[in-house]
This record gives C-alpha cells, structure tokens and sequence, in this order.
C-alpha cells in the first residue's frame, strides 16, 4: 500500500515536473533562439551598427552619406534601403501610384557610400540605411560582418 502511494506521489510529481518543463503548447511553438535580428537566426551573419550617417540638401535633391570607420574593410557593395518601409520595393510603389518620377544615383567609396537622390520630395522623407560586409581590421580573427547605418531624411520641404 505505502508503494503504490509512493508511485502514485512519484507518477504525479514527475507528471507535473514534465508539464512545466515542456508544456502542451510548445510542440505549436517550438523553442526560438532570441536575436537581436531575424537574421542571426536563419544563419546569416549578425548585424552592427557603426555609427549614424549624414544628410545634406542640394539646390536639386538631396545627398545620404555613410562613411564607415577606417578599421573596417568593405568586402561587398553597399545595399541602401528605406528601412521604415520594409519593402524595397515600396518606395518605387509609392512614387507609381502618385505618378511621380524617382530618380537616385548610388556613389561607392573606400570607406562608404552616397545616396543621391536627384529630386527630393515629401515621399522621400523616412529613414535609410546603408548596408555592407566588411572586415574588422582590428581583430584579425573575427569573421565577416554586415555594417549598417541610419540617416533620419526628415528635412523641412
């Protein structure tokens, strides 16, 4: 009798120990590694913010300028985005769909990029990002990063 009672007690409590370790719920949703961005995730390499990047504006349009740190060795093309849209493609949407032309030209250089845009509006206001691979020069053996920074495009037009 006092074995069964303390199989019964042993039954419930490794029951319950097993219902809060891995409840119900969690074969619906399985455990997730937590990440600053999504990307780290699915194995790509970790993002890093280095910096915030500049704007100035022309008699014609506008300049967004990021200049990486000397220590850091660009290994790819720089990619700008509008990072408040999400979408690449949703800036060229928005311009369509008011039938308003835009027009930009991207500049490379050793140390960074320029964005030109050739005519600035009010659609254009939002925040962009610039996006490279580089190597960090000061610790020799860390891997590839991705690099990126932000400019607030939120001027007076």
């Amino acid at each position: 009798m006092v074995t069964c009672r303390l199989l019964l007690v042993w039954f419930l409590s490794a029951a319950t120990a097993s219902s809060i370790l891995y409840p119900s719920w969690q074969q619906y949703y399985p455990p997730r590694k937590w990440a600053f961005y999504d990307e780290q995730i699915h194995g790509r390499p970790p993002r890093v913010r280095v910096g915030r990047g500049r704007y100035r504006l022309l008699p014609v349009g506008a300049e967004l300028m990021c200049d990486f740190p000397p220590h850091f060795r660009l290994v790819s093309n720089v990619v700008w985005e509008r990072a408040d849209l999400g979408d690449r493609n949703s800036l060229n949407n928005i311009y369509r769909s008011f039938g308003l032309p835009h027009a930009f030209t991207i500049h490379t250089r050793p140390s960074g990029s320029t964005l030109h845009l050739l005519t600035a509006s009010p659609l254009d206001k939002g925040l962009y990002r610039c996006i490279v691979s580089a190597v960090d020069t000061a610790s020799p053996e860390s891997p590839a990063l991705t690099v990126f920074q932000d400019i607030e495009f939120l001027p007076h037009l």
